[in-house]
């Protein structure tokens, strides 16, 4: 009985150890990107300046980034309008741990942010 229970709460424990992190846009501020090639994501409270600062550097041939650790804000800053520094971004995001998108009130995958918002 003791091993079931030790496995249920270990088990249990992985579960919330690889939980997906969500970051926010709105509508508003996609379209506004879609024209402007800058996109402001809103990303959780537990990610660091450091964080950004060791992935971003990955990324610089196709967006500028700079991170506000107060209000949590990722600003993206396409070097160019082109497809594949669009799907750029899931890579940073991803490099963070974030899988999911809230815009307004929906949730979605990159593929859907991209095929929606973003193309």
């Amino acid at each position: 009985m003791k091993k079931f229970i030790l496995l249920f709460v270990i088990s249990v424990a992985s579960l919330f150890s690889f939980a997906q992190k969500t970051a926010s846009i709105s509508k508003d501020a996609l379209a506004s990107g879609k024209k402007s090639g800058q996109y402001s994501f809103v990303l959780p409270t537990d990610i660091s300046a450091k964080q950004v600062d060791a992935v971003k550097g990955y990324y610089k041939d196709y967006f500028t980034t700079v991170f506000n650790p107060t209000t949590h804000t990722l600003q993206l800053n396409l070097l160019s309008k082109e497809e594949m520094n669009l799907q750029v971004i899931n890579r940073i995001m991803l490099s963070l741990d974030i899988q999911e998108y809230n815009v307004g009130k929906e949730k979605v995958s990159f593929t859907e942010l991209f095929e929606q918002y973003l193309k």
